[in-house]
């Protein structure tokens, strides 16, 4: 007789990633991913103090797959740096319902996704760039499209609006632009900002 296929604590988190994927976060309980795994739930108490521990592994294993889904983004060459991390991210929304509710919807495990407050150097500084503004503009510059961006996925996630992939992408680049025209005349001079929208200067003197 062949011995059991032990079930290690990576085919656990398999497992509750694949339950979480197919039932939602209302599905995800031991005896569902003992089911999945085909095994009793002793390993998974084994491997697992309490499912709040499960759920711990189990959102970094949701933060990984985006990861890896934005570097084929930035892989495939399809859009411009940012673009492929944000258009990664309403991919994820749009095809991944649940996995998205889980992780940015609920509060089912109370730490904060990398991607909302992460550090991400390649991005910021390709942000920085582009905009001809600092790093430490660069990390607003993101914050401030984030907060765009998760209005714009829980609209995609939860069909409140019939909304494309070509019109996500229009309103993102639209978000960007303006975000960067703010950030180029945040930087102005009153005299370089009158010149840009033939104003005097008098007429951008605060009124007193």
């Amino acid at each position: 007789m062949p011995a059991k296929k032990r079930i290690v604590r990576e085919d656990i988190i398999d497992g509750a990633f694949e339950v979480l994927r197919s039932q939602g976060e209302a599905g995800l309980n031991t005896r569902n991913i003992a089911s999945h795994l085909g095994c009793s739930t002793q390993p998974i108490y084994c491997e697992f103090e309490n499912m709040e521990d499960l759920r711990v592994a189990l959102s970094k294993k949701v933060d990984d797959f985006w990861w890896d889904l934005k570097n084929k983004f930035l892989q495939s060459n399809d859009y411009p740096t940012p673009f492929s991390w944000y258009m990664s991210f309403l991919y994820i929304a749009r095809n991944e319902k649940h996995l998205f509710r889980y992780r940015y919807l609920t509060s089912a495990v109370h730490d904060h996704s990398p991607f909302l407050e992460g550090d991400f150097p390649e991005l910021f500084s390709y942000i920085a760039d582009d905009c001809r503004i600092s790093k430490d503009d660069a990390k607003l510059f993101h914050r401030n499209i984030i907060v765009f961006l998760l209005g714009l996925a829980v609209l995609v996630n939860t069909g409140d609006s019939d909304i494309s992939e070509a019109e996500c992408l229009r309103q993102l680049q639209r978000a960007y632009e303006a975000d960067k025209a703010f950030f180029k005349i945040r930087s102005m001079s009153i005299s370089e900002l009158s010149k840009s929208i033939g104003l005097s200067e008098a007429d951008l003197e605060p009124i007193a």
